[in-house]
């Protein structure tokens, strides 16, 4: 009898094996096959439009980088070095502003100007002292051109 009991022990077990495969249920979670569990969408392409001074084009190189890895996301960078509101005779960026936006779909952006704006307004002959209130009233003008 000593020699039949490792026999026995291990039909024990596989009689244990076979009941659990057969009485216990599948998951009841599980999908039929070939459904997997809901998967969000991927969201939508994101553009991300930067526009101003040398600040903006600055920091726009840097979303560029910092975004690379982000599929979906793309940073159109429109900065420009030496612009502001104030010298339109050199950039004008409400009218300029008006072009890229006809050229690009964005679904956000990012403005920084001023950073050159630190000068009289010289309009139609006109010099307007810095931060004059008529410099003041002509500079916002300019900026809620831009804005709009």
């Amino acid at each position: 009898m000593a020699g039949r009991q490792p026999i026995c022990v291990f039909r024990r077990w596989v009689f244990a094996l076979l009941t659990l495969v057969w009485f216990v249920p599948a998951s009841a979670s599980a999908e039929p096959p070939g459904l997997g569990p809901d998967v969000p969408p991927p969201p939508p392409p994101m553009t991300i439009l930067v526009v101003g001074d040398s600040i903006a084009h600055d920091l726009g190189v840097a979303l560029t980088r910092s975004l690379a890895t982000q599929p979906g996301i793309t940073v159109v960078n429109r900065g420009r070095a030496i612009t502001g509101l104030v010298r339109d005779d050199y950039y004008d960026w409400p009218g300029a502003l008006a072009t890229i936006l006809a050229d690009t779909r964005a679904d956000a952006a990012v403005v920084s100007i001023g950073m050159n704006d630190r000068q009289a307004i010289t309009e139609n002959g006109v010099i307007l002292a810095r931060f004059s209130d008529d410099w003041r009233n002509r500079y916002a003008d300019r900026a809620s051109a831009m804005m709009t």
